[in-house]
């Protein structure tokens, strides 16, 4: 990398790049260092140049290793459940990020809903690692409509989330990890993959959908189960003030 990398840098970015062969170690340190290193317009071209190395190694690099990419997740993954305390659970976080880009022949572009309302580019499904007060990325997947994916290749973004929790579930005991998600992902197919890893959920529900209680087969809607009293619980917010019921 030479005297534009301070060798402490280096030196931390390398712990990430074991599951990688000895060849592609030094193009993956220098594509990462560009990522960091130049804040705007981070192309290859801008990275290869910013460190005065052959642009063709680095292109090659990212086009033709797409494989190690998992590794290198897992490889973190590991480094963060380790780190995981046993005393307090952590939290998973499920969600999705879209980015909007323009442009004619950009692969798997299209459009997305976000909060300011559907957006034209990519979409990644996210899940963050929060430990105590420090938060760090768990994993991150791509997220195709199935009109710009080939046939037999298109998965949902609750496809994706369900295929982060059953990798996490390697990582973290039963009992051992809290998952937080919003009502879009609140849905039978991701909250029973949770439920099957013995983990606990909190997520927002829509008013209408439906669900199955506990010691019941009856389904009944949310809407109706928030206007039914189900039982009295006390509870001390603090010791000067009275005891309330909820």
């Amino acid at each position: 990398m030479g005297k534009h990398l301070p060798q402490q840098v280096r030196s931390a970015l390398r712990a990430w790049l074991t599951p990688l062969r000895k060849p592609q170690q030094p193009q993956a340190l220098l594509y990462l260092a560009g990522l960091l290193w130049i804040i705007r317009f981070r192309s290859l071209r801008e990275i290869a140049a910013r460190f005065d190395r052959p642009l063709d190694r680095l292109h090659h690099f990212v086009s033709c290793s797409t494989p190690c990419a998992r590794d290198l997740q897992h490889q973190n993954q590991r480094r963060l459940a380790r780190q995981a305390p046993v005393t307090s659970a952590p939290l998973l976080v499920l969600d999705d990020t879209p980015v909007a880009r323009n442009g004619q022949a950009i692969e798997g572009l299209g459009w997305h809903h976000s909060a300011k309302g559907l957006v034209r580019g990519w979409c990644a499904v996210t899940a963050m690692l929060k430990v105590g007060s420090q938060r760090f990325l768990w994993a991150v997947r791509g997220y195709r409509p199935k009109k710009n994916c080939p046939r037999g290749q298109f998965q949902s973004k609750i496809e994706l989330a369900v295929e982060m929790v059953r990798e996490a579930a390697a990582y973290f005991p039963c009992g051992g990890l809290t998952v937080l998600m919003d009502s879009w992902y609140a849905c039978a197919g991701l909250l029973n993959a949770i439920q099957a890893a013995g983990w606990t959920y909190l997520a927002a529900v829509r008013a209408n959908r439906l669900v199955v209680l506990a010691g019941s087969k009856r389904k009944v809607s949310v809407r109706s189960l928030a206007k039914s009293r189900q039982g009295w619980r006390r509870v001390r917010a603090d010791d000067r003030l009275p005891t309330s019921q909820f």
